[in-house]
């Protein structure tokens, strides 16, 4: 009797202890993606293998990223093949330094029964029912960014538009929403037609000293300020003129990141959609010398074009 009442115990205790981690689980907000740069994805003819490359920019000063998802979504949007990297220090659900292939997909299930390992920087080829990720994947730290490159060849894949997507997550954190990276054409002779989705801007930086253009060179860095707007709130009103609409909403910031000019491919920062400002400083010294400016708070879209943005530099005084 005594016994029993000991296992009724334990019993309650699970089930209390079960719906207290889940509750705090369901509680815990979704983090916000970590910043991610398309390079490519491209066809290669004597693997038959559809590459995708990505980075993540100055990885050194992301804390908390443990992990990095990857899945191919088809024209209805449902996963086609995923692929998982763990960049933390134990096993979630696969070794640490490993890649992993999502068995099926189009489920968000990613306990050990639906990640396969494929060991560190694809120490072997690993199969699915949609595809084989190759032992050519590999990731890799170089000039502070994250550089990760996936091999698959498709597996009775339709020949159609495919989106790429990612999505993050920390130590401690849920995973992030999943942002749309990039998209794709298969066609059947294996040309791939690539693009990001969403905008390169081309920084312009004005001297306000001369009213000319400074090059990049001069400039050397800036800091990337992405916003995430929303709804003004509630009594506040910044009305500029008449039919100034700016006072509907306001601009929060959720990311900072140092961008360094020369880094950039012909002027080029490829940025996915969302509200972006463009500041720079580099005001040294007794008297002091540099410039300082900013731009607007500008708005990205997923168009090809190309977006100019202006910022005015003033000289230090």
């Amino acid at each position: 009797m005594h016994e029993q009442k000991i296992t009724v115990c334990l019993v309650c205790v699970c089930i209390l202890l079960s719906v207290v981690y889940s509750g705090f689980s369901m509680g815990r907000p979704i983090p916000k993606a970590v910043q991610m740069e398309f390079v490519r994805a491209g066809h290669d003819t004597k693997t038959e293998a559809i590459i995708v490359e990505l980075i993540v920019p100055d990885i050194k000063n992301i804390y908390d990223l443990t992990k990095i998802e990857l899945l191919i979504c088809n024209s209805s949007d449902k996963g086609q093949f995923g692929v998982m990297l763990n960049l933390g220090d134990r096993c979630n659900p696969i070794p640490p330094g490993n890649f992993g292939v999502i068995i099926d997909p189009a489920s968000d299930d990613r306990s050990i029964k639906n990640v396969s390992s494929a060991g560190g920087d694809g120490q072997f080829d690993t199969s699915c029912p949609r595809g084989t990720l190759l032992n050519q994947s590999a990731s890799g730290i170089a000039n502070g960014n994250l550089g990760v490159s996936v091999w698959i060849v498709p597996k009775e894949w339709a020949y159609e538009r495919y989106i790429i997507k990612t999505r993050t997550a920390g130590k401690k954190n849920r995973p992030s929403e999943w942002q749309k990276l990039a998209a794709f054409e298969y066609t059947k002779n294996g040309a791939i037609k690539a693009a990001a989705i969403g905008r390169k801007i081309r920084p312009i930086f004005i001297s306000m000293a001369n009213d000319g253009v400074m090059p990049h060179d001069e400039v050397g860095s800036v800091d990337l300020i992405r916003y995430d707007r929303q709804k003004q709130d509630k009594g506040v009103l910044v009305k500029r003129w008449p039919d100034d609409t700016r006072y509907q909403h306001k601009y929060v910031e959720t990311a900072r990141r140092s961008i360094k000019l020369s880094e950039c491919r012909d002027g080029l920062i490829s940025l996915e959609p969302g509200f972006y400002q463009i500041n720079h400083t580099s005001v040294t010294g007794i008297p002091p010398s540099g410039y300082y400016g900013k731009s607007v708070i500008f708005e990205v879209e997923a168009v090809e074009d190309i977006l100019d943005v202006e910022i005015v530099l003033a000289p230090a005084i």
